[in-house]
């Protein structure tokens, strides 16, 4: 049994405890009571009767709309790959259902807050709420981190490589004269941009 003295020392932690859910708690509605605002100030010119009218007027099942939309849900599947290959990494079984539930809400909340305070949040509650430990949850996210900016990499590459394009005037514009005539070969066009690339994701 526990003396006064230990039961005292567990008091302040148990406090700061509860006092740091509290302000992480009322941090995050904050931000999304911005965000709310945000949404409101963009689209307060615009009706509902107006989007109605639009949607209508484009013909949603036979229209581009149906196609973003079609782009977008196949966009989400595609992301969905990265937190599979995570959960393969460490070993760890999860419904579909679930794993497509983290993987949906971590990248919205990713696109729309960060990485930090979106993503990686959001899966560090879901995981860990599923029995996943701290240590098993960090190698998901460091493996969704890796893959992704390989793949990244990879189709950057590929597009410096096939379809290099001209560096801005302006980039230009603030290298010094004496040393133009050296990295103008090199920063004209950028197809050994595409090279270092692709090394690397190979490497």
């Amino acid at each position: 049994m526990p003396t006064a003295p230990e039961v005292n020392a567990h008091l302040p932690a148990a406090g700061l405890h509860r006092l740091f859910r509290a302000l992480r708690a009322l941090f995050i509605a904050l931000i999304y009571v911005a965000a709310a605002a945000a949404l409101y100030y963009t689209f307060r010119e615009f009706s509902w009767a107006q989007f109605k009218e639009d949607i209508r007027q484009r013909s949603f099942f036979g229209g581009r709309l149906a196609l973003a939309v079609g782009l977008l849900a196949l966009n989400y599947l595609f992301l969905m790959g990265y937190d599979y290959l995570g959960i393969r990494y460490i070993g760890r079984p999860l419904p579909l259902r679930k794993l497509a539930l983290a993987s949906f809400i971590g990248h919205v909340s990713s696109f729309n807050f960060g990485a930090i305070l979106g993503g990686s949040s959001m899966r560090y509650r879901f995981y860990s709420a599923w029995g996943f430990s701290p240590l098993e949850v960090l190698q998901v996210l460091a493996v969704l981190g890796i893959t992704f900016w390989l793949g990244v990499m990879l189709l950057a590459g590929v597009v410096f490589i096939l379809a290099p394009m001209e560096v801005p005037p302006d980039v230009m514009a603030g290298i010094p004269l004496w040393l133009r005539p050296v990295v103008t070969p090199f920063f004209t066009h950028l197809p050994w941009f595409g090279a270092i690339l692709l090394s690397v994701v190979v490497g």
